[in-house]
């Protein structure tokens, strides 16, 4: 029956934007009256493609309870035991990382037998990596064409604007905002200095301070730009906070110094590191920013490698981490975290 779910859903075409929600609600129609009547599996791939994460849990936990492995393995909390006979059962997505080359052979090896969360997190897991192919974005397309659902529709978006192709992001959002997936409403693929992201109308300011203050992170890795596509407006101010408070605010010499808008908007990383870098004085402030404009590329890597050493912050006792916030956000979506 699965099987058949699946078929039908890669019977459609990601070009059909305007069938394809509208075809998924009929055939999810159908596994609800068989979820409804006792059967496991129809509750089971329910929960496992649910938009919202505490319905998926209820049909999860349905599942479980009618008798299938699989679920039980799937639900948040599940035990090592549940999660070994999940993977037993053939449920690729519930075998540990460790058991497999990476999290990304996990996610394909779920997408090649056609598993909505195994596609989009394989497309997720290569963009992340850096590697937003056109394979990547094959399994994109696959995801959305199986569940076109919010963090299906988020993930294929931040994909695609992350491979450079924003005007197909915006298109599938505006299309699926109009078949009734709200989260996709006024989101748009927006150039926030050298990255693209997708995220609201109206913040890019916010994300041009995101994107800068994820760089000076010597901890961070390309997940942490790619998330934002993935966070509502709400959970972006969020982000922001958290990043703020693990960050060094500007040095009283770098907060006097007198910057040219133009000199930020080409260097804003290594602007915004100079200026908050607490080993510089107000004389190495004005030569650092002097020099800027005829150093290397590989000087300025340098540079800010050198700055970003030596500070740290400790934020607030049980302050959530970045890296944190940004596995919490990919886990809310459904996708594996890079691993």
């Amino acid at each position: 029956m699965i099987a058949a779910f699946r078929d039908q859903r890669l019977s459609q075409s990601s070009a059909d934007l305007e069938s394809l929600a509208s075809s998924y609600a009929e055939a999810r129609g159908g596994l609800e009256r068989e979820c409804e009547s006792g059967c496991a599996v129809a509750c089971t791939e329910l929960g496992r493609t649910h938009a919202d994460l505490e319905q998926a849990q209820i049909l999860l936990g349905r599942a479980c309870e009618l008798g299938s492995p699989t679920a039980c393995g799937l639900r948040l909390g599940a035990s090592p035991e549940e999660a070994k006979a999940s993977c037993e059962a053939g449920e690729f997505l519930a075998c540990p990382v460790a058991d497999a080359p990476s999290s990304s052979a996990v996610a394909q090896a779920a997408c090649a037998d056609h598993d909505v969360r195994g596609c989009a997190s394989a497309a997720w897991l290569a963009c992340a990596a850096g590697s937003c192919d056109e394979r990547a974005l094959g399994w994109a397309d696959e995801a959305l064409v199986l569940a076109p659902t919010a963090s299906v529709v988020s993930t294929f978006a931040a994909s695609y604007c992350a491979a450079g192709q924003g005007e197909r992001a915006d298109e599938v959002a505006e299309a699926m905002c109009s078949a009734g997936v709200g989260e996709a409403c006024g989101r748009r693929c927006v150039q926030a200095y050298a990255a693209p992201v997708f995220v609201a109308e109206g913040q890019l300011e916010l994300a041009k301070e995101l994107v800068v203050l994820i760089e000076l992170q010597s901890a961070s890795d390309p997940s942490w730009t790619l998330a934002m596509g993935l966070m509502s407006a709400e959970a972006l101010e969020g982000y922001a906070e958290i990043l703020r408070r693990f960050t060094p605010k500007p040095s009283e010499p770098g907060a006097a110094a007198k910057i040219d808008p133009a000199l930020r908007e080409q260097f804003p990383t290594l602007v915004a590191a100079i200026e908050r870098a607490p080993q510089l004085d107000a004389k190495k402030v004005r030569y650092w920013l002097k020099r800027l404009p005829d150093m290397t590329e590989e000087q300025r890597t340098n540079l800010l490698s050198s700055l970003r050493k030596q500070w740290w912050m400790i934020a607030e006792d049980g302050a959530t981490s970045p890296a944190d916030y940004v596995a919490q956000t990919i886990a809310g979506a459904g996708l594996l975290v890079p691993g």
